[in-house]
């Protein structure tokens, strides 16, 4: 962001010595006030010494230096100059003057005022012109390097307000006034010192300096609103237009009151004994509040001076009457603090002070006049006969509005009698959305569509229908900065047509439409002047202006003036990153960009190309994809968007801003951006990828289901050889001689298996009550060594020898114990193999679940 180190703006009371020429009368100022700014190599330049400007067709500015070739986009610098290593042939680059090819794709540039060169705005790549070509095209071209006016010693400009100027070398700027119909200087404050050389004006009313030390950027503003002329700076309080056209104005610190005429010419300051002075004259009250009654009577309220009322006895006349608070009088005022009077249809006078609520005179031909209150008959509950009151609004049926600093006060002054009115409060109700959004009301008053207006002092403008003003419960429509408003201060708020309503803050101008909810903010930027509004209520003066208080004074302006400029920046992009690479300058051109498989993330740089207040543009972008239409992300007044991890895909970046002045343009800038997959992320990748796993799947699930028919199939051979041999001992226990020979059929199918379980079953048989009955011994008899017994038994049955052997025993023990009675348990186990009864009831119970007495007491 650029630093600026010298910047002067066309102050409000800078003006005061260009009204005051002539006394007495309220003139407007120059149409055009100006905003200076200088840039030097402490600003971003690469060298002070600048020689040339030119803008090219994207409306990028270009400086040529000593150093090099500038580029500015309203925010910094960049420079373009031969580097080592580089193709160019420039001998320095001490660049001397600028100027558009007349293609507009290059910029030339001379070297040491001779040598011209082309530099590309496509790749920013410099490139030598012979000089005969050149000076051609200079002869059919008409090729021109900007120089000053050395004839004449001077620049004339005419702005697009159609005010005149004329800058001279010395910076002295001077305009033609058209009241006066002479020349007269601007105070820009560098007289003298700004040193220009020479000058180019852009389309946009900006000016191009060249001076001694850097360039100079004059902006040339419209001038909206013309300063109030007064003799010392002092808060404007209070306006009134009377019945006779004329028009008043207090203000606070030197007590004064000026009454002008509907010519606006000044009158006179009001004196305290009510005649009007042409020299300059202190009231001796800082009038808070102006109302003229149906009588014509003119009554002021003061602070800390009371009521006053000025009845005017001769033409600018006035018999001066000043009521206050007397204890010793009990219908007197009961507080001098003064901020607001209304009348209601009864023609009784309504005041509003701050501190001692509300006051009321129900007879203004009484004499004396007789006040009102809560502490003489008034019925008002506790707190509010003590209220600060801002404002007083009567509705067009009769209902009475106070806004105070604790709440909005609201009576029906249709009642006859004031003593019988009752009043109610209204203030923010935690936990209800509905409620008044701040307590804290600043102003208050009625829409020509009969709807009711409080400004409140930090919640916006609170909302509610005439029809409903007394019902117990209040329903309020807020307008604050959750609809975009830019700020929740508001000081007071009046219409102009139906359904526009204006809203002063603290330092800017809003206007709203309330259907909508939408409207424009006139701030510090769109003034040229960073004004501190007072709480004075507007109005508008018979020659259709409107007069706005300010701390320290006021303006005039026509509300139908304030239009912001409809300018629409085109965005440029400055610099690009890719993958956090370096920077690519040249990228303006682009409108499409292509990530490989190793870029997934970018920062972008871009510029709204608005060189009056480049700080105020503000921008959005979105991101746009088949999968998504992307919503726009507010970025206030960064103008960089990264973008982190794209997925494989086309974009579309979209980006948009507003102009200096906060009004959005249809400016959108495309970048199309698409970011090519890696193998592993493209479609034929994920086919193969897709099919290979379903291969694995497919392969997983033969394999379990081989696993499973193989363990099928070793348990159905297990469970025949199991039987095989529980038929042999039963043919044993019956005497069948035969039973050792034919051992088993055929089983597995495959001699080879049947004739090794043969054996392997033979064994078993023969030794099944022999405890000392190895697996070595086993092996030897299925002629087998021990691995290959094992491995053999494993892959045909799924178990060891020794579980076959052990579980054949169990098999043969829950026979005998299933067909013989009355054989002990011991004995069944000595005929099994077990020489020890315990061992053999844990094995029977952990093959069976249960223990082989319990078994055999069940088949008993």
């Amino acid at each position: 962001m650029i630093t600026f180190l010298q910047e002067t703006k066309l102050m409000k009371w800078g003006l005061l010595s260009l009204l005051s020429l002539v006394t007495g009368v309220v003139m407007a100022g120059p149409r055009s006030v100006c905003r200076i700014q200088q840039y030097d190599d402490h600003s971003g330049l690469s060298q002070w010494r600048v020689t040339g400007v030119a803008k090219d067709p994207q409306g990028m500015m270009w400086f040529t230096t000593w150093n090099g070739l500038n580029r500015f986009d309203g925010y910094e610098f960049e420079v373009f100059k031969s580097m080592p290593g580089d193709t160019c042939d420039m001998s320095c680059d001490r660049q001397t003057a600028i100027c558009l090819s007349p293609a507009g794709d290059s910029l030339y540039v001379l070297v040491d005022d001779q040598i011209p060169y082309g530099f590309d705005l496509r790749t920013y790549t410099y490139g030598r012109i012979s000089m005969k070509q050149f000076n051609r095209q200079r002869e059919q071209k008409g090729l021109t390097f900007i120089n000053f006016d050395t004839k004449y010693n001077h620049y004339a400009y005419i702005d697009h307000t159609g005010t005149r100027w004329t800058i001279y070398r010395d910076g002295t700027m001077r305009y033609w006034d058209t009241q006066l119909r002479q020349w007269t200087d601007y105070p820009t404050g560098k007289e003298g010192t700004m040193e220009v050389n020479k000058l180019w004006a852009d389309q946009e009313d900006n000016l191009w300096a060249i001076g001694r030390y850097g360039f100079y950027k004059i902006e040339i503003y419209r001038n909206p609103c013309e300063i109030f002329p007064q003799e010392q700076s002092a808060l404007i309080r209070a306006f009134l237009v009377d019945n006779h056209s004329r028009y008043w104005v207090s203000s606070r610190e030197d007590k004064t009151v000026r009454v002008y005429s509907e010519r606006n010419e000044l009158l006179g300051y009001l004196a305290p004994n009510g005649t009007l002075h042409k020299n300059y004259t202190q009231f001796g009250a800082s009038v808070y509040c102006f109302k003229q009654t149906l009588d014509g009577d003119i009554w002021m309220g003061c602070k800390p001076e009371g009521l006053f009322r000025l009845r005017e006895t001769e033409k600018n006349t006035f018999a001066v009457t000043n009521f206050q608070k007397d204890s010793k009088q009990r219908f007197s005022l009961n507080c001098n603090d003064i901020f607001d009077i209304q009348q209601d249809a009864r023609k009784r006078l309504w005041i509003a002070t701050f501190d001692g609520g509300l006051n009321m005179v129900p007879d203004l031909k009484e004499d004396p006049l007789h006040f009102l209150h809560g502490n003489n008959g008034m019925r008002l509950s506790k707190g509010l006969d003590k209220a600060r009151i801002h404002r007083i609004c009567v509705t067009h049926d009769q209902k009475l509005l106070a806004a105070t600093t604790d709440g909005l006060i609201i009576g029906d002054a249709s009642e006859a009698l004031a003593t019988r009115m009752e009043f109610t409060i209204h203030r923010r109700e935690p936990g209800r959305e509905s409620s008044l959004s701040n307590s804290a009301c600043m102003d208050v008053m009625e829409t020509s569509t009969y709807e009711v207006l409080v400004a409140t002092e930090s919640g916006g403008i609170n909302c509610i229908p005439t029809d409903s003003l007394l019902a117990p419960e209040l329903k309020f429509r807020h307008y604050d900065t959750r609809i975009g408003m830019p700020t929740d201060v508001t000081l007071s708020v009046f219409e102009d047509k139906p359904g526009n309503v204006w809203i002063v803050s603290n330092n800017q101008l809003l206007e709203l439409d309330l259907q909508t909810g939408h409207g424009h903010n006139y701030d510090a930027v769109f003034w040229q002047s960073k004004f501190h509004f007072s709480d004075a209520h507007p109005v508008r003066l018979p020659d259709g202006r409107y007069i706005f208080g300010l701390q320290d004074g006021a303006f005039t302006c026509r509300l139908e003036n304030l239009k912001k400029r409809a300018f629409e920046p085109p965005i440029a992009f400055t610099s690009l990153s890719i993958q956090s690479g370096d920077l690519i300058r040249n990228v303006n051109h682009l409108d499409s960009l292509i990530l490989n498989e190793d870029q997934r993330s970018l920062t972008l740089n871009f510029a709204a190309l608005d060189y009056k207040e480049t700080e105020q543009v503000n921008y959005e972008y979105k991101l746009v994809s088949s999968q998504d239409s992307g919503l726009w992300i507010h970025l206030n007044h960064n103008h960089t968007v990264t973008l982190l991890d794209l997925r494989p895909g086309k974009y579309t970046l979209c980006i948009r801003s507003t102009n200096s002045e906060d009004v959005w343009a249809n400016n959108e800038r495309q970048l199309y951006i698409e970011v090519i997959p890696r193998f592993e992320e493209t479609s034929e990748a994920q086919v193969i990828i897709a099919g290979v796993l379903i291969g694995v799947v497919l392969l997983i699930v033969f394999l379990v289901f081989m696993y499973y028919m193989m363990r099928r199939r070793q348990h159905e051979l297990y469970e025949r050889y199991m039987d095989a041999i529980a038929a042999k001992q039963k043919r044993r226990q019956t005497g069948d001689v035969s039973a050792a020979s034919n051992m088993i059929d055929v089983i597995s199918h495959n001699d080879e298996d049947d004739a090794f379980m043969a054996r392997v079953m033979r064994f078993t048989a023969d030794r099944m009550d022999d405890p000392d009955a190895t697996v070595d011994e086993m092996a030897a008899a299925a002629a087998k060594s021990l691995s290959g017994l094992n491995r053999k038994m494993k892959s045909l049955l799924g178990v060891t020898p020794a579980d076959f052997l052990r579980n054949a025993r169990l098999q043969h023990a829950l026979d005998l114990l299933q067909n013989n009675e009355d054989l002990p348990v011991q004995e069944v186990a000595r005929m099994c193999g077990f020489s020890d009864a315990k061992y053999f009831g844990r094995c029977f119970r952990s093959k069976y679940g249960q223990s082989p007495s319990s078994y055999k007491q069940k088949k008993k």
